[in-house]
């Protein structure tokens, strides 16, 4: 899993340096809803495992500890840094009611889709972050239900986003009415995989599916921007659900794909921010290196920037989190159907 999902937020930096996807990459849109494909799937998998016993204000507080801590220290770095020399990231609102809006956007990602001006926004893809956590606000009342209704309101989602389809594909890309079904998908995702819980059967179709998923991603398109609800999208966003249970357990025990998981956040989250630096400083930092390989450079900082940050910042909030993940007493626990003895490794938000 997490060398799926590193893949993802490496296709989203790709996306925006090269302004297109490269061969055997995805599109920077399919990227994004198959992040919400992979955080419905882990978040089924904790609140029906590691947060089963737990009061619903740890699983709020553990998400909020993975998203803000390193979101704000980027927004802060960012904002903080373009103003000392001199050259503000973000314009001057107007009035005091368009301050206090851009400031409550930048500061908890909600509302930012329904900005007008995206020049307000200090961090683009901080978007998806608002859509994560209303996700996470309704996610314990619906994921712990039966697996009957978690299939009824996925298809109810599913038909709420295509009686949508005319609104348009910026609305529906951004939106967290239209989007709500894929976190939905990857959570029914996972409660179908517990009914398989034979280990050899599934590892068998672990291997299946990872290498069946690049064969079926190149022929249903994900390099290319078309619409995002054809069916040849949907019929892969449906087979990428049903594989993550068994993907995940060929990979629940490697450390080094777990670490590549851990990276993928702050990859996603950082590399916007970083990207216009170089961009600013690029006749400076280039010219004693190849300006040819410039894009290529600036890939290769952002991982190692990314690293850094994951070290310094992510691995103490992480032992935070799961001291608050924790159950107060035994559990029943189901085999490797469910993961539930492994702690998620998140999609750019989880």
């Amino acid at each position: 899993m997490g060398f799926i999902r590193i893949f993802l937020a490496l296709s989203v930096v790709v996306w925006h340096l090269w302004g297109q996807a490269l061969p055997f990459t995805v599109n920077g849109y399919d990227s994004v809803l198959l992040f919400f494909i992979i955080s419905g799937f882990y978040m089924s998998m904790v609140l029906n495992g590691k947060y089963l016993n737990s009061s619903i204000a740890k699983f709020y507080a553990a998400r909020l500890l993975r998203i803000y801590p390193l979101y704000l220290i980027i927004l802060i770095a960012a904002v903080g840094f373009w103003d000392a020399i001199g050259k503000p990231l973000l314009p001057v609102p107007s009035t005091t009611r368009e301050l206090l809006f851009v400031t409550f956007i930048n500061i908890t990602t909600f509302g930012i889709p329904s900005v007008s001006d995206w020049n307000f926004v200090a961090n683009g893809p901080a978007w998806t972050l608002g859509l994560e956590l209303q996700f996470y606000l309704v996610a314990p009342f619906i994921l712990t239900r039966k697996p009957w209704v978690c299939v009824l309101v996925l298809l109810g989602l599913i038909a709420w986003r295509l009686s949508l389809r005319d609104r348009g594909f910026d609305w529906l890309y951004t939106s967290a009415q239209a989007n709500a079904c894929f976190f939905m998908l990857g959570a029914v995702g996972h409660r179908i995989g517990t009914l398989i819980v034979d280990a050899p059967k599934r590892n068998i179709l672990g291997w299946a599916a990872v290498a069946m998923l690049p064969i079926a991603g190149f022929f249903c398109g994900l390099p290319v921007v078309k619409h995002m609800d054809r069916p040849e999208l949907w019929f892969f966003y449906l087979t990428f659900a049903a594989a993550m249970p068994f993907i995940f357990s060929i990979s629940m025990s490697s450390r080094f794909d777990r670490f590549l998981g851990d990276l993928c956040f702050p990859i996603y989250i950082v590399h916007v921010p970083l990207i216009v630096v170089l961009t600013h400083f690029g006749g400076t930092i280039f010219r004693y290196l190849p300006s040819e390989f410039s894009r290529q450079i600036e890939l290769m900082i952002i991982v190692l920037a990314a690293t850094a940050l994951h070290l310094i910042v992510e691995r103490p909030i992480e032992k935070i989190r799961q001291r608050l993940s924790a159950p107060a007493k035994p559990i029943r626990r189901a085999p490797l159907a469910g993961g539930y003895e492994a702690a998620p490794a998140g999609a750019p938000a989880e």
